[in-house]
């Protein structure tokens, strides 16, 4: 009997300033997720399809997060290396409360990813405090 392989994660800091670290993201997105499943929903027909005017807003989106939220890039192999699979992030919700949220490609769903990047957030959220 074979013994499942957990996926080599990291939980990479998001730069929202870093046009490289955006733009792997949306790429993940794009190639790898629905737009209503990363970003708020549009008035733009055909929500399941990314457009360029759709990209660009996701891009904007990921910049304009709150100051009080925490973000990082779900990164699949080798460290230092590897490939944005999602993002993850934490954020504040008033004087004891968090919101956590995580969107994975569809590549990375169903393999133990999501509860692996929410174990590591819920790590960083008790050490932040």
């Amino acid at each position: 009997m074979s013994t499942p392989v957990r996926p080599a994660i990291t939980l990479r800091r998001l730069d929202r300033g870093d046009a490289d670290d955006v733009a792997a993201v949306v790429a993940a997105a794009v190639a790898g997720a629905l737009p209503w499943e990363v970003m708020p929903p549009d008035a733009a027909p055909d929500p399941e399809d990314w457009t360029l005017a759709r990209e660009r807003a996701y891009a904007r989106f990921l910049r304009a997060r709150p100051a009080d939220e925490a973000s990082w890039l779900v990164v699949e192999g080798v460290a230092g290396g590897g490939v944005v699979i999602g993002v993850a992030r934490l954020a504040g919700r008033g004087a004891a409360n968090l919101e956590a949220g995580v969107w994975l490609a569809r590549t990375a769903r169903g393999r133990g990813v999501g509860m692996t990047v929410l174990g590591e957030v819920a790590v960083r959220g008790r050490t932040a405090g």
